[in-house]
């Protein structure tokens, strides 16, 4: 007859630790509050971006972060310039008018000194008859001069140019190839056109032109 060798008593106590710690539910630390700053996700930015500064025409290489304006398309400047002709050549201030700014002067040189361009331009029209010209006898696109406001300073100082072009301001000089109808001169030697940007697009705020109204 086999019998059941006494277990020492240190193995007997141990196998009773079990079996009773097995009878609990096992116990982990918990959370109820929570933290009290918010939990981010991974690779968040904290801080917040810089601020760009103000758009402008230039910075100097020291300024840090600068932000640059566009410079103005010039073509579309001739465009609104030739534009302006055309407008004259087949009588239509209507149309013409809102090409000109409110503001905008037209300087018919040393004699005739400056006037509103709006209010002159009516008169002429409706004194002289553009209709015998046509734009592509009036004036050659290689006889046409565009400038930006920067480049000004380095024409010298035979080149006369109007006196208000700055910041975006666009030059357009036109030279004239047919001045005169017959014997009535209809318009001076050259015309030149400071047009600034607006609405998309360009504005006539300044005219120079020697002419006098017959």
């Amino acid at each position: 007859m086999c019998g059941i060798a006494p277990q020492p008593a240190f193995l007997l106590l141990a196998s009773l630790s079990i079996g009773c710690a097995s009878g609990r539910a096992l116990q982990f630390e918990t959370q109820s509050e929570p933290e009290e700053a918010p939990r981010r996700a991974p690779g968040v930015a904290i801080d917040r971006a810089p601020e760009l500064p103000a758009a402008a025409q230039s910075a100097v290489t020291g300024a840090g972060v600068a932000q640059l304006t566009t410079p103005p398309d010039t073509s579309l400047a001739r465009k609104t310039a030739r534009r302006f002709l055309e407008l004259m050549l087949r009588g239509s201030f209507r149309e013409l008018e809102p090409i000109i700014d409110e503001q905008a002067w037209f300087n018919t040189g040393p004699t005739g000194g400056r006037q509103r361009a709006r209010h002159f331009m009516q008169t002429r029209m409706a004194r002289v008859d553009y209709s015998k010209l046509s734009i592509n006898s009036l004036y050659r696109q290689a006889d046409v001069e565009t400038y930006r406001a920067e480049d000004l300073p380095g024409l010298g100082k035979g080149r006369s140019v109007p006196r208000v072009v700055q910041g975006d301001d666009v030059l357009v000089r036109v030279f004239i190839s047919t001045p005169r109808v017959g014997r009535t001169r209809v318009f001076g030697d050259e015309v030149s056109f400071v047009l600034r940007p607006s609405d998309g697009g360009f504005s006539v705020v300044e005219i120079v032109e020697d002419f006098q109204l017959p």
